[in-house]
C-alpha cells in the first residue's frame, strides 16, 4: 500500500494565522472525498502579546476550535 503524504507545514504559524493567510484554503484545493487530513499545531498556538494573529483560541485550554471545510 502506498500512502502519499503532503507536508504543508510553515514554521511560526498557528491555527489562526493559517486561516488568515489562506493556507487552509490551499490544502482544501488538494483534497478529495475519501482523503484523510491530519493537522497539528504546537507551541505557536500559545499566547502572544500584542496579538500578532498567532494567539490561541480564547479560554482555559480545554476548548476545541473547529473549522470544517465542505
Amino acid at each position: 500500500m502506498k500512502i502519499p503524504v503532503v507536508n504543508k507545514a510553515f514554521a511560526g504559524r498557528s491555527a489562526r494565522s493559517f486561516t488568515r493567510e489562506g493556507r487552509f484554503d490551499e490544502i482544501g484545493k488538494l483534497i478529495k472525498k475519501g482523503d484523510f487530513v491530519v493537522i497539528e499545531f504546537g507551541h505557536n498556538d500559545g499566547t502572544s502579546r500584542p496579538d500578532n494573529g498567532r494567539s490561541d483560541c480564547p479560554g482555559s485550554g480545554t476548548e476545541t476550535c473547529q473549522y470544517t471545510y465542505k
